[in-house]
C-alpha cells in the first residue's frame, strides 16, 4: 500500500514538474506538454493495472485502455500544434494607390525618371494566424468585363488567359514572400504607366496599341512579373532593354469595369479568394477597386 502511494505521489510530482517547465514558454508548448503527460500517464496506469497483484483490474483491458488514451492524447496534441502554428492570411481591400517614379522605365516610354510616374493599385494581406505563411503567391483572374456605364460587355483586353489564375508581384518586385504572424505584406494588382500632368496614362491616346489590346487603347496593365520587370539582354554586343508593358500587350486593361477574383496561396496555407470590381477610368483618380 505504501509503495502504491509513493508511486502515485512520485507520478504527480513528475507530472507537475513537466507542466511547470513549459509555463515560461508559449501556450502551444504548455498545451502540448500537458497532453503528452496525460497520454504517458494513462499508458503507465494501464500497465500498473495489469501487473499490480491484488488489484481488481488485473486484466489486459488496462493496457488497451491506457494505450487508447495515449493515442487520443497524441492526436489532441497534433490538433493543438496545428492550431497554434498554422498561418491565417487574409486579403484586405484598402485604399492604397501610390504614384511612384520608377527607374528603369519598364514600359519603354523613354521618359526621364523624374517624369516616369507610375500609378500602383495595391491590396494588403494580413496574417492573423500564429505561424508564418511561407512562399506566398498573389494571383488574379477575370470573371467579367463590362462597359463603364454598365450597358453591356466591354471591348478590349486582357486576353482570355486571364480566365485562369495568373501570378502578380509583391512590393519590391518579388514573386513570392513570407508573411510573419501579425504582419502585413502588399501586392501590386494594377500598374498605370506613366501619368501625365493630368494623371492620364501615356498609352491611352496611342491608337497603334489598340490592336494588340483587343481593339481599345491600353490604359493600364495587370502587375504580372513579366510586366513590371525590366530585362537586359545583349544584341549586337550591346545591352538592350526588354520592356514588360510593350512585350505583354495581352495583359493590358482598357477603360472598362472588370469583375475579378484575387487569392493568395502559400506553401502552408491559403487566403480565401475575394471577388472585386475593378474600374479602369480615363485617369488615375477614377481608377479604383471595391468589393462586389
Amino acid at each position: 500500500m505504501a509503495a502504491k502511494i509513493g508511486g502515485i505521489i512520485g507520478s504527480v510530482v513528475l507530472l507537475g514538474i513537466s507542466i511547470a517547465f513549459p509555463l515560461s514558454y508559449g501556450i502551444e508548448v504548455w498545451g502540448g506538454a500537458v497532453i503528452s503527460d496525460i497520454g504517458v500517464f494513462l499508458m503507465a496506469m494501464g500497465f500498473v493495472m495489469l501487473i499490480t497483484p491484488g488489484t481488481p483490474y488485473v486484466t489486459p483491458a488496462g493496457v488497451i485502455v491506457g494505450s487508447g488514451g495515449a493515442l487520443m492524447a497524441t492526436g489532441l496534441r497534433e490538433y493543438f500544434r496545428v492550431i497554434f502554428t498554422s498561418p491565417d492570411p487574409r486579403i484586405e481591400v484598402v485604399e492604397d494607390k501610390p504614384v511612384l517614379n520608377t527607374f528603369p522605365d519598364f514600359c519603354g516610354t523613354n521618359r526621364p525618371p523624374q517624369q516616369n510616374a507610375i500609378g500602383y493599385l495595391r491590396l494588403h494581406v494580413r496574417n492573423v494566424g500564429r505561424g508564418a505563411a511561407k512562399n506566398c503567391v498573389a494571383q488574379v483572374r477575370v470573371l467579367r468585363r463590362l462597359s463603364i456605364d454598365g450597358s453591356g460587355e466591354c471591348r478590349g483586353g486582357p486576353s482570355g488567359e486571364y480566365n485562369d489564375w495568373l501570378d502578380l508581384t509583391w512590393t519590391g518586385n518579388k514573386d513570392r514572400v513570407d508573411i510573419n504572424p501579425n504582419d502585413v505584406r502588399i501586392f501590386n494588382l494594377v500598374v498605370m504607366p506613366p501619368l501625365d500632368g493630368n494623371n492620364r496614362p501615356f498609352f491611352a491616346g496611342n491608337p497603334s496599341m489598340a490592336t494588340a489590346c483587343g481593339g481599345s487603347p491600353p490604359y493600364a496593365w495587370f502587375a504580372r512579373p513579366d510586366v513590371t520587370n525590366v530585362v537586359f539582354v545583349m544584341q549586337d554586343n550591346k545591352p538592350i532593354i526588354l520592356n514588360g508593358c510593350l512585350n505583354r500587350p495581352q495583359d493590358c486593361l482598357t477603360r472598362c469595369v472588370y469583375e475579378i477574383e484575387v487569392q493568395v496561396t502559400c506553401e502552408n496555407g491559403r487566403a480565401e479568394p475575394v471577388r472585386l470590381r475593378l474600374t479602369i477610368g480615363d485617369e488615375w483618380g477614377s481608377t479604383r477597386i471595391e468589393r462586389v
